[in-house]
């Protein structure tokens, strides 16, 4: 039973973003021709994925090297981020 609310859920979420996207579309003729050339171009969309997958790859090797950088500098505050995360977490119950 707790499986199928959570689709429920990630269902209504998902049916609420694309009406979002076509009311965006419907009014603004920006994000229409942004549609149109996405939709009709395929090899834009492989383009861009590549381009977020590089942009995410760097993000990752900075985020690496600032912790080794500046992780024992800062354990403390680390420990706080840990803890609170996992706080969070129990709040949420996730």
């Amino acid at each position: 039973m707790q499986i199928r609310r959570v689709i429920g859920e990630a269902l209504i979420s998902m049916a609420a973003l694309v009406i979002l996207l076509a009311v965006l579309a419907a009014i603004d003729p920006r994000v229409r021709d942004h549609v149109k050339s996405v939709a009709l171009r395929k090899d834009t969309i492989s383009a861009d994925v590549a381009r977020m997958n590089a942009d995410a790859h760097d993000a990752v090797k900075t985020v690496r090297w600032s912790a080794r950088e500046h992780g024992l500098d800062h354990a403390a505050l680390g420990v706080f981020v840990v803890v609170a995360t996992g706080l969070v977490v129990a709040m949420l119950r996730l």
